[in-house]
């Protein structure tokens, strides 16, 4: 009884990991969005975002180079042109005014829209309110 009880509070909850890292990855995604957006504007250049849908993956550049990160808990993104996009490779320019079209990235663990009208990036989280 007493070893059960240690068990129970020495063993990591896998649980609290997913959730963070479903609140994280919005996160992540809401920064890379608005530094290619500020970058285009700052720099009158125009950068590329490739949203891979089946790699779960966010494709940009960086004066360092082209940058990858994954985001496991990435469901969908949508925009008024294409509308749901679920799967395939998505291509989003930013060009010196920013992306011309709002468009919006699901997670599991909450949305990111991007508001091409006042340039913001807006994260909320999965119960709809800002975060």
């Amino acid at each position: 009884m007493i070893v059960t009880a240690f068990l129970a509070l020495v063993t990591p909850s896998f649980q609290g990991l997913i959730e963070g890292k479903a609140k994280r990855e919005p996160r992540k995604a809401a920064s890379i969005i608005r530094y290619l957006n500020d970058s285009a504007i700052n720099s009158r250049q125009s950068h590329t975002l490739r949203i891979d849908l089946d790699g779960k993956r966010l494709l940009y550049k960086t004066p360092e180079g082209e940058r990858s990160e994954g985001f496991e808990t990435l469901v969908s993104v949508k925009t008024p042109s294409r509308g749901d996009v679920k799967e395939g490779e998505l291509i989003l320019l930013f060009g010196p005014f920013g992306h011309p079209e709002p468009f919006e990235l699901d997670f599991t663990g909450g949305h990111v829209t991007y508001n091409p009208f006042s340039g913001r990036v807006k994260l909320y989280d999965g119960r709809g309110e800002g975060a």
